[in-house]
């Protein structure tokens, strides 16, 4: 379970939604909070004599306290972090420092073509930090921090490879802690269908591979769920036929779901265990907060099979 929470914050009210979120975590886990806001006014030249940078610092560490005094009352413990970088920078060098379990962050993220559909600092931790990222996307923020409540539940999309597993281990802890169910979903594509042309005829049925493949994902999800049930996790499954991003990212719907947990990977953060697209789709336009984790080199070759062993993999305890 996670112990030390590192916050990032840019003195917004969107920004704060993500520490309501993180302080009902801590709750939870017992686990302390670092806040962290980044000071950074380059200088302007020669003449320059850094007040403006002062005033930076001094307004950051302000803010932080105003922060602390809030909330401290509701959790274990509170540090504030006032790295003099950008903010992308600021939050990377401070997780570097101080080593959290989990980084927790609001993103400013669009829709649409641009590479910055998450927000370019969330985007920049994204890619570049190990520790598991709790990202509260736009479309979130005015949603109650329900997310580790006991009628919660937590959905975990899967793909069927051992990447997209390594998620498990962080929804089944945060499960087991709140009584919040797994909700396991695998989306199937929905399958082209086939046009034949003149005088040939399909050799399968459309519906008849999109039967199989819903029987196949339920058949695998039902694997897994009997593996976490057997370690006191509450599991529903559930195999749908549609566009995985969009059926994913649309789970806000559901007013009992609180949180998507999901793996992803990769030189930029967004490639591997739901297709690279699909990963993205998800996160840049999620309606729900989504825990990112980002699995270790070895997960990638060979997935240990249960949740204690996973967890002991990444030097975490559950």
């Amino acid at each position: 379970m996670y112990r030390h929470l590192l916050v990032a914050l840019d003195g917004s009210a969107f920004a704060e939604s993500a520490l309501a979120l993180a302080v009902a975590l801590a709750r939870v886990a017992g686990a302390r909070l670092t806040l962290v806001r980044s000071a950074w006014v380059p200088m302007a030249g020669l003449g320059d004599t850094g007040q403006g940078q002062i005033e930076a610092v001094a307004a950051a560490e302000q803010y932080l306290a105003s922060m602390a005094a809030r909330h401290g009352a509701a959790v274990s413990g509170i540090d504030t972090a006032v790295p003099y970088a950008p903010a992308a920078e600021g939050i990377l060098l401070e997780a570097q420092i101080r080593k959290p379990d989990l980084i927790v962050l609001a993103t400013h993220g669009r829709t649409g073509l641009s590479r910055l559909v998450l927000g370019s600092v969330a985007e920049a931790v994204l890619a570049k930090t190990p520790v598991p990222l709790l990202l509260v996307p736009v479309r979130a923020a005015d949603r109650p921090p329900s997310a580790f409540e006991a009628a919660a539940r937590i959905v975990v999309p899967l793909d069927g490879s051992p990447l997209a597993e390594a998620a498990l281990p962080h929804a089944a802890a945060l499960a087991r802690a709140t009584g919040a169910t797994l909700s396991l979903l695998r989306v199937v594509p929905a399958p082209v269908e086939i046009v034949p042309a003149p005088g040939f005829a399909a050799l399968v049925e459309t519906r008849e591979i999109e039967a199989k493949a819903r029987h196949e994902a339920e058949a695998y999800l039902q694997t897994v769920a009997d593996r976490l049930r057997s370690e006191g996790v509450s599991v529903q499954t559930e195999a749908v036929v549609g566009d995985p991003a969009d059926t994913i990212a649309g789970m806000g719907g559901d007013s009992r779901a609180g949180l998507v947990v999901m793996a992803t990977h990769g030189r930029t953060g967004l490639v591997g265990a739901l297709a690279g697209s699909v990963t993205l789709g998800v996160l840049s336009r999620a309606r729900l907060p989504v825990l990112a984790v980002r699995p270790i080199p070895p997960l990638a070759a060979e997935a240990p099979t249960s949740v204690p062993e996973v967890l002991s993999a990444q030097g975490r305890h559950l």
